[in-house]
């Protein structure tokens, strides 16, 4: 059998290996750490191989095995092991196999370039205020040697173990280690800078999947200095979608569409995953009630007022865009479009991330202290009314005030009925009563009821 191995450690090395995954192709994936490991999609056709290889493991792996493709999607700084993997494919008379996969990296005059960390740290001597590191854990011991920064430093790191006991080591104070998990957002990252007062990021020239554009436009929107450390040099080599064709015999990267809830009508019920996600987004596609919340939180995004499941993979295409999100109502698994919607985004090659928020029902719940047991539809039709009368009590969601009236006329006065009307939102109410006290109701709306024999 043909190998095809792919040296990962970056989103690039991840895509790679879905398609390949995606395409019923066996592989084998190389990381150098438990961490690399866990944020590898699991496959039957992927094989991750963690821990990391020096050349000469390299060559008699590629000499034993001769290759169809070694495919190089290692970090644009690990330039060390891209020498390894280059110079190993040589010695092993395989270097025809070899693939480099490259990231394309932005340059502008918009902040200050240095080429090298020892250049960066000269040039952080001569700023004030906190310093923010996000160039990785590597090379956090040679900033914190330096007397005159390290006590201003903060340092934004994996979450592994390995990365905290690196920093801890260094002598960094443990309240200015920020052990987080990308992808972050702009807004994200002016939290940060916010949070911690800072003065001036630090960063690499990592690229768009790097999340380098969303750095220095949080950078810029703070107004603090940036530092940039460039790359050595830029290798030659060809881009993810070129590396998956080339392997797969098809350009699938398999664009990630997260299909996320809303929670029941204020961003104060967005889960903390989805307002990440609403944030990231270059395209929100959604019901105008929806995309609302995605106005107020990422203006920079393209809205799209779409709810059908097929015209939201037609903007979908059209947009071509990088971190697309379609917002639901409520709770993506209850009662939702979501599970349409995705099962089109499949049908069309995406990869579906469900992202569920807080259910209408969940939410009224909370509010009148009644537990949820029983749960009712009447949205669009009348069948489950005749469940009631075998109840001691239920949840039903209406499709409008006048379900109310159907709910309470298979009731008598034994029950007890609270109704919600617009929860969320700056007009909602709550009322409950006695069946035969229930107002009446002819607001248009969002309307929720529960009932109980008292």
């Amino acid at each position: 059998m043909s190998k095809i191995y792919v040296f990962s450690g970056t989103t690039e090395g991840k895509l790679i290996s879905r398609a390949l995954s995606k395409a019923s192709i066996y592989h084998t994936v190389f990381v150098a750490t438990e961490y690399g490991k866990l944020v590898m999609d699991p496959s039957e056709y992927a094989d991750i191989k963690e821990g990391r290889m020096d050349a000469d493991d390299m060559e008699k792996l590629f000499t034993e095995s001769t290759p169809k493709y070694v495919i190089d999607a290692t970090h644009p700084y690990a330039v060390e092991v891209t020498k390894n993997i280059r110079k190993s494919c040589e010695k092993a008379g395989v270097i025809e196999s070899y693939v480099r996969v490259v990231r394309r990296c932005e340059n502008t005059n918009e902040y200050e370039h240095a080429v090298s960390c020892a250049d960066a740290i000269e040039k952080l001597k001569s700023t004030d205020g906190n310093i923010l590191l996000t160039t990785g854990v590597k090379t956090l011991p040679e900033y914190m040697a330096q007397e005159e920064i390290k006590d201003r430093i903060y340092a934004r790191i994996l979450p592994s173990v390995e990365s905290l006991n690196i920093a801890l080591n260094t002598g960094i104070k443990p309240g200015h280690i920020i052990a987080q998990e990308g992808p972050f957002s702009t807004q994200s990252n002016e939290a940060l800078i916010s949070q911690y007062d800072i003065k001036v990021l630090v960063t690499k020239n990592s690229g768009d999947r790097g999340g380098f554009k969303e750095k220095i436009e949080a950078a810029l929107n703070k107004n603090i200095k940036v530092i940039v450390i460039d790359q050595e040099s830029v290798d030659e080599g060809i881009s993810v979608e070129e590396a998956i064709m080339l392997a797969t015999g098809r350009c699938d990267v398999s664009l990630e569409v997260i299909v996320a809830g809303i929670g029941v009508g204020n961003i104060d019920s967005l889960t903390v995953g989805v307002k990440k996600a609403i944030e990231k987004a270059d395209l929100l596609i959604g019901a105008s009630r929806m995309v609302s919340f995605g106005k107020e939180l990422n203006p920079r995004a393209k809205i799209v007022c779409e709810y059908d499941a097929f015209k939201i993979a037609e903007a979908i295409e059209m947009y071509k865009p990088k971190n697309p999100v379609v917002l639901m109502s409520g709770d993506t698994g209850f009662h939702s479009g979501a599970a349409k919607a995705g099962k089109v985004l499949e049908e069309k090659g995406y990869e579906v991330v469900l992202m569920p928020g807080i259910s209408s029902i969940s939410y009224f719940s909370s509010l009148i202290g009644w537990e949820y047991e029983n749960i009712i539809s009447l949205h669009g039709q009348d069948n489950d009314l005749a469940k009631i009368p075998n109840l001691e009590s239920f949840f039903a969601i209406l499709s409008g005030p006048e379900d109310i009236k159907k709910v309470t006329s298979v009731l008598n006065n034994d029950w007890e009925v609270a109704v919600g009307y617009n929860l969320g939102y700056e007009d909602s109410s709550v009322d409950i009563s006695r069946c035969s006290e229930v107002k009446e109701y002819d607001e248009k709306g969002l309307y929720v009821m529960a009932a109980r024999k008292v």
